[in-house]
């Protein structure tokens, strides 16, 4: 039976005001503590990587189809599948060499028109995605046998970009567009039929842009979902849900109007990454792009890098003192069958033979100097028109 969660309307702000007094009222506060991220209070500290992480690894990924900007990556034990600009879904393995394609680009049987958001049944060793056209999902395997065509069934509404597998079963999730999202998001099994569905509790109001939703999964099959103009970051596990942080009331908050263009004075993050002990999340604030590292156990939001370069969609990343290499610009989580957590980014060739050629990188002094070495060895054995090289980081348990 398809399980409906309907919200009622509010003003705005009310019922998250009436929902955290009802879930604070049964449960006590040292059961169930809301974190709160403070825009308003956002403190400048250098956290390098090495503070965070135990060690990098470079993987130069093999030549066979040449591509430029890696707009989608994720892990399995054996595989990494990479989604290139304007290209198809692709497997390496975890070494960088190229195995094959995953379906293609095109509007036959089997098709798609992109394969830039897509999610995978590890356990089963199954790939979807979700079509640009919005309407369907497309089933392959990971030797890339093309399964099945699954159709969405959500009265015409669009999920632009997210999809999770998990729990045996697929999250879909909106964001808010041209002011207004129907869902926050819909759970269906894998032949398409909807289990259950969150309505997004936000009247429709005027405005030009597309304010995407986020998710992203964490551990043990509890993920998160947020979108940029509500208050609150949801915690999913299963069939429950409950806020799991939420950002303070201020004049920092993202409007319900018409605005000229997003990057403005508003506090609008872009991606989130949750881990056992963190929040890495790319924002912007006061007319800059940021980078900032929320410490769970300090319940504090730090800044950690600024630029006021556009093109660092992710920010500008965190600095690198293990090698004196380039930031890490996270674009994926991954946690190992070991409880293991990684974080993924990718440099381009180009960009880490200048880096390396660099006055400041010859004068620097990493904590690791012999990777240093090896890093500059490896800038000088690439040609700056090969495939990216991601940048695999393996970050601290707690008592590392």
């Amino acid at each position: 039976m398809k399980r409906k969660i309907r919200l009622l309307k509010y003003p705005p702000g009310l019922f998250w005001r009436i929902l955290l007094i009802g879930l604070l009222n049964s449960c006590s506060s040292k059961d169930y503590e809301i974190p709160i991220i403070n825009p308003g209070n956002i403190l400048d500290k250098m956290i390098f990587l090495s503070e965070i992480a135990t060690e990098i690894n470079y993987i130069p990924l093999s030549n066979e189809i040449l591509f430029g900007d890696i707009v989608s990556v994720e892990l399995s034990e054996n595989l990494i599948f990479i989604t290139p600009a304007n290209e198809s879904l692709l497997a390496y393995d975890l070494n960088g060499n190229f195995k094959r394609r995953i379906g293609k680009r095109g509007r036959g049987p089997g098709e798609y028109r992109s394969a830039v958001n897509f999610t995978l049944d590890r356990k089963n060793e199954i790939v979807y995605v979700l079509d640009l056209t919005k309407d369907r999902l497309l089933k392959y395997s990971y030797r890339a046998d093309f399964m099945r065509t699954i159709n969405l069934n959500t009265e015409g509404q669009s999920f632009f970009n997210e999809i999770i597998f998990s729990n045996n079963n697929l999250y879909l999730f909106e964001g808010i567009n041209q002011g207004y999202g129907k869902y926050d998001w819909v759970v269906m099994d894998t032949l398409g039929s909807i289990l259950s569905e969150k309505f997004n509790p936000i009247e429709k109001f005027p405005s030009y842009h597309y304010c995407s939703g986020n998710k992203q999964e964490a551990f043990n099959n509890i993920f998160y979902y947020w979108n940029q103009i509500n208050d609150t970051i949801f915690k999913i596990e299963k069939d429950k849900y409950k806020p799991a942080f939420l950002v303070s009331q201020g004049d920092f908050r993202f409007p319900r109007k018409k605005i000229k263009e997003i990057y403005t004075e508003y506090f609008f993050p872009r991606v989130i990454f949750f881990t056992k002990h963190y929040l890495f999340i790319a924002y912007i604030f006061n007319y800059k792009n940021y980078t900032g590292v929320y410490v769970k156990s300090e319940n504090q939001l730090y800044n950690v890098n600024v630029t006021e370069d556009w093109n660092f969609i992710n920010g500008p990343g965190i600095l690198n003192d293990f090698d004196s290499g380039v930031p890490l610009i996270p674009l994926s989580y991954y946690r190992d069958k070991y409880d293991k957590e990684y974080l993924i980014g990718a440099i381009n060739p180009f960009q880490l033979k200048v880096h390396v050629a660099s006055e400041a990188f010859k004068k620097s002094n990493p904590k690791y100097p012999e990777k240093k070495i090896e890093l500059e060895q490896l800038a000088n054995s690439l040609d700056e028109n090969d495939n990216p090289i991601l940048m695999l980081v393996k970050l601290k348990e707690k008592n590392d």
